[in-house]
């Protein structure tokens, strides 16, 4: 999720540059009250329109406000952060392998379906036997033996 929200920050940074708030974004000097004040003065009285970087603004916002201070300095390194999200830290010599299932249904033009597909992994931070994933279709499963067993953990929710 804070790669995504890198992304946008810098699309927001490349298109948007001549809003004046947009810059308060990127120095993590500048002060968070500051910038959200220019955020609010810049829209106020205007329509929000797509593509001017009002949402953007408000989940940057968003992420940012628990990480800032009484005086809206901001109390953490982003980049700091996103690296221990993605636990660099730890040894990069995994060994990973696919365990299947590699005979999947086919569909009607006789292309394989596949089997769905996982868009977020997160490791516990001190037990690496412990992980969790997430599905689009699939919901939430977590292990606690490194893999070998999963337990879903959002099969009582509705799925689209």
């Amino acid at each position: 999720m804070r790669v995504i929200y890198f992304i946008i920050i810098i699309f927001i940074y490349n298109h948007s540059q001549s809003q004046p708030w947009v810059e308060g974004m990127f120095d993590q000097s500048k002060n968070f009250y500051q910038t959200q004040s220019e955020f609010n003065d810049y829209w106020e009285n205007k329509t929000i329109e797509k593509g001017k970087g009002w949402k953007q603004f408000k989940r940057w916002e968003n992420f940012m406000a628990p990480r800032v201070d009484i005086n809206g300095l901001i109390t953490c390194n982003i980049w700091e952060e996103w690296q221990k999200s993605l636990n660099l830290s730890s040894s990069s010599n995994a060994n990973w392998m696919a365990l299947g299932p590699t005979d999947v249904p086919l569909l009607s033009s006789g292309q394989r379906r596949g089997v769905g597909r996982v868009n977020v992994v997160e490791f516990h931070p001190t037990n690496p036997d412990i992980m969790f994933i997430g599905a689009p279709a699939g919901g939430l499963w977590k292990t606690i033996d490194g893999g070998l067993n999963w337990t879903p953990l959002t099969d009582h929710l509705p799925n689209l």
